[in-house]
């Protein structure tokens, strides 16, 4: 087990670091759990993906930040649930081919509470988890 809260460095040994072992160990097997603010919420997806007024009326119901912005966002969103769905895309914000539209993220000192901006600027504000008040 490999335990940190360096994103990068969790990325580096998922995706470069184990594979490459795995060549010199063909029957090594890994799987990874990254931090639950990096997946994003398949419920809150699908409404976000959704052009029915039920589910706009989810969203407004849960958070008034959760509509898309434009039609695109729309369609950005109904992409990323198809692949989701298929099994294409993990679920990690970072894990996405749709990469074109990373925000740069300011450079700051490590907090524990920190965690770096997604990459698309919607899934940023789809909550992973939503508690009651």
């Amino acid at each position: 087990m490999v335990s940190t809260a360096n994103v990068a460095l969790q990325d580096q040994i998922y995706s470069k670091d184990l594979p490459l072992l795995r060549k010199i160990i063909p029957e090594l097997r890994f799987t990874a759990a990254f931090g639950r603010g990096r997946y994003v919420c398949p419920r809150n997806l699908a409404a976000l993906a959704s052009s029915e007024p039920s589910q706009q009326d989810l969203l407004a119901f849960l958070d008034d930040e959760l509509t898309p912005n434009n039609k695109a966002e729309q369609e950005q969103c109904a992409t990323l649930k198809t692949d989701l769905d298929r099994y294409k895309w993990d679920g990690l914000r970072d894990h996405t081919d749709q990469a074109h539209q990373r925000r740069p993220v300011a450079q700051a000192q490590h907090r524990q509470s920190q965690l770096p901006e997604p990459q698309l600027p919607l899934l940023s504000r789809v909550p992973v988890l939503r508690r009651p008040p």
